[in-house]
């Protein structure tokens, strides 16, 4: 059997692996596939419906590379596009398209794709930083480096607008270089941002650890991060040539935010930060717990901070193995390992009544900050005892079962009894048939 990288998303939204066939959106491939036809430039099409199809496609199917980590957006799309063609090709024009050919196909295309050699590729960004606190920083594959000279970067001529007129405010802010390898130009970006969001997630972590804010009202609502990232983005060679003239950008990045300073200094922050690298690197969760990083750094991002909620609740979720669970099992996994559970439980339940009024009612509330920072100060310990792995675990899910092991100790010990009764049997038996 030939590697497979091409899955359908489950309900979840994960990949799901065990059948392909099970989520596989049948009716979008047989669609498109008659829509469709193979000219001298590629794929034709009638009309604009298959870009809604592509877009569906394109959100439950999930590219999963040698490594683990997921392919960007932009690089799944060429993958279906080449997958379509691949199949038209051998089926004929405007026929339906089966899902096991599609499947092939995308798997076909993944292939070639990661056996292209990587190529080095810089990305030009800045960061709400004074100053780097090291030299050089490696973190997610990636070398992040401070650039003393932006003029070796130049930008894209069509950026220019961005550069003088959106940039402005954000002066301040130390231009950094975020040197990784890249099978494609989408592909060198993503890992570029995800290594820095992976970062901000680590340096934000330790400097706000369990940490409290109150906004007032007298001034409009901010961030939750202490470390933002600028707001345009440029591809280059590690020499400084533009390796596209494609620029990205952030729309909600180009308002200025403060410089970050860590209160106790970089030093404290560094080792903290040094220590839990060195940690995940020996993790075998190692990809879910940098994920849940990036995820972490950005929910703490947004303005809105509703939307920052529902992403930490979302990470709380993922953390205790409950996605798509009841709340009631979500609850009892996030406070297993609290002292006092009985406080601890009614403050989710009062997080669980907000999150369903924002996702049933679309209504919020005054306090929003205040909100965030209770789901907060759930995350936080969590995501330190993963870094850690207190329980010696090998999964996300593993270490959701341990947290939904029983509390109570007298039930711990009735559960520890049966088990050494059953093993006691299980041992004698072995020695009575010799095996």
């Amino acid at each position: 059997m030939s590697k497979r990288y091409v899955f359908w998303r489950d309900p979840s939204a994960k990949p799901y692996k065990a059948d392909r066939s099970r989520h596989a959106p049948i009716e979008l491939l047989s669609e498109i596939g008659q829509m469709a036809k193979v000219g001298p430039s590629g794929l034709q099409w009638e009309g604009f419906l298959h870009y809604r199809i592509e877009a569906s496609l394109r959100a439950t199917m999930a590219v999963v590379g040698p490594d683990r980590q997921e392919l960007s957006d932009a690089d799944i799309s060429t993958i279906i596009r080449n997958a379509i063609r691949r199949v038209l090709t051998a089926s004929g024009d405007r026929t339906p398209i089966q899902c096991e050919a599609f499947l092939r196909a995308a798997d076909h295309e993944s292939a070639a794709f990661f056996r292209r050699p990587p190529e080095r590729f810089c990305v030009v960004s800045s960061l709400s930083v004074e100053a780097l606190p090291t030299n050089v920083i490696n973190i997610g594959g990636a070398s992040i480096k401070a650039v003393t000279n932006r003029s070796r970067f130049p930008f894209p001529e069509h950026a220019e607008f961005c550069r003088t007129q959106l940039l402005a405010p954000m002066e301040s802010y130390h231009d950094v270089a975020i040197h990784v390898d890249g099978r494609s130009h989408s592909d060198a970006f993503f890992k570029a941002l995800r290594a820095v969001a992976m970062l901000r997630g680590l340096w934000t972590m330790f400097a706000t650890y369990r940490g409290w804010g109150i906004n007032m009202g007298f001034k409009p609502a901010e961030p939750m991060g202490v470390v933002h990232i600028g707001p345009l983005h440029t591809l280059h060679h590690p020499d400084g040539r533009l390796a596209t003239e494609q620029f990205w950008y952030e729309a909600d990045a180009f308002r200025e935010r403060g410089l970050f300073t860590p209160k106790a200094g970089w030093p404290k922050i560094e080792k903290l930060r040094r220590w839990a690298q060195a940690r995940i690197r020996r993790l075998p969760y190692r990809a879910e717990l940098e994920h849940l990083l990036v995820r972490y750094a950005t929910a703490l991002d947004q303005y809105n901070l509703d939307a920052t909620f529902l992403q930490l609740w979302s990470i709380l979720e993922s953390i205790t193995a409950t996605v798509g669970a009841n709340y009631d099992e979500t609850a009892k996994r996030t406070i297993s390992t609290l002292d006092d559970r009985t406080i601890a439980k009614e403050v989710l339940h009062s997080l669980r009544v907000h999150r369903n009024r924002l996702v049933h009612h679309a209504a919020s509330i005054q306090y929003r900050d205040q909100i965030a920072y209770l789901v907060k100060d759930f995350v936080d310990p969590h995501l330190a005892r993963l870094i850690r792995n207190d329980f010696g675990i090998a999964s996300l899910e593993e270490y959701g079962e341990h947290l939904a092991v029983s509390t109570d100790q007298a039930e711990v010990n009735r559960q520890y009894q049966k088990l050494r009764s059953v093993m006691r049997v299980r041992r004698a038996r072995k020695q009575t048939s010799g095996k």
